[in-house]
């Protein structure tokens, strides 16, 4: 899926590859690659090793609709630009991009006057934490442990958790028109 980024500066086979991928962005500057590719730093120590993701740059980690859109469109493109997920690559990216879409319409229907938008946010709410939990089996399946090399589960697995965490966060303390507009200024939640 092409939503600008990396993809407008590189041409679209070279993204298969993590090394040419790390190498378009130290070729385009940090700061005007894509600002939700993860960064994996690897440690290996005595008692083992431990793999740290974060995502440099825009995505706040809030629990607000705004953040959680950065973060899985920041997903999107990180599962899309993988050539280390092989076959679960397709069901993953399907997944996201379908969380993704909820979560939109979610935010649509909470910024809406409609008296029933609360609880139509909150059912795409639930939703988008189904289809991030569908995300998280495909890494943690037998089938995905055999096939996927373990740093790259959970490299994965650690953007989707908070992910998760935040949507359903979210959903719990959900309030419809949100209180930072003008309309929702004076609600509070009982």
């Amino acid at each position: 899926m092409n939503r600008g980024g990396l993809a407008s500066y590189v041409p679209m086979w070279h993204l298969g590859s993590m090394r040419y991928l790390l190498a378009a962005i130290l070729a385009c500057g940090v700061g005007t690659a894509l600002a939700g590719t993860p960064t994996t730093t690897t440690t290996t120590t005595l008692a083992g090793s431990t793999t740290t993701t974060s995502l440099p740059g825009g995505c706040d980690d809030e629990q607000d609709f705004t953040s959680i859109l950065c973060r899985l469109d920041a997903l999107i493109d990180a599962t899309d630009a993988s050539d280390d997920l092989a076959g679960q690559q397709t069901k993953l990216a399907n997944a996201a991009d379908r969380a993704r879409g909820l979560v939109a319409r979610a935010h649509e229907k909470c910024a809406s006057d409609n008296a029933e938008a609360e609880k139509k946010a909150g059912r795409d709410l639930r939703k988008a934490g189904r289809k991030l939990i569908g995300y998280k089996r495909g890494l943690t399946s037998n089938h995905a442990r055999k096939q996927l090399d373990e740093s790259v589960r959970e490299a994965f697995l650690g953007l989707v958790e908070p992910i998760m965490e935040d949507v359903k966060g979210l959903k719990g303390s959900l309030v419809c028109p949100p209180v930072a507009s003008p309309q929702g200024a004076f609600l509070t939640r009982r």
